[in-house]
């Protein structure tokens, strides 16, 4: 969806909601607790990303988890927007099912983020 100096956001293959982003920094960290030069790229890219959400979905509801794991997992910043009711599907398996293609999402997102958006921005 979108990169910048140090970060790239993106609604994964793997998504389990519709419009779910995932922004993550460029070099390689497995805990939140010790990055240190990408945090301002991520919440530049998280910021943008919820603009983008809300200007293209009505500004939705959502939740913004951090992912930090154990070593041999990146951290990482998740965007799961309450776009739909779960289903009877979705409550049994545990299992999520996304009406939007990823990458159909990705361009509605983008076409949503205006050219000064597109790339890294200074946080006020």
């Amino acid at each position: 969806m979108a990169r910048s100096d140090g970060a790239t956001a993106w609604c994964p293959a793997w998504s389990s909601a519709p419009f779910e982003l995932l922004i993550a920094p460029d070099h390689h960290q497995a805990r939140f607790s010790g990055a240190r030069t990408d945090v301002t790229a991520v919440a530049v890219l998280l910021r943008n990303g919820l603009q983008a959400l809300r200007d293209a979905q009505d500004d939705p509801d959502y939740v913004v988890p951090i992912h930090s794991a154990p070593a041999g997992v990146d951290w990482h910043v998740h965007v799961w927007p309450r776009l739909q009711v779960p289903g009877g599907f979705e409550l049994g398996t545990g299992l999520g099912v996304t009406t939007t293609p990823p990458d159909a999402a990705a361009e509605v997102l983008r076409s949503a983020l205006p050219e000064t958006r597109q790339t890294l921005m200074e946080l006020p």
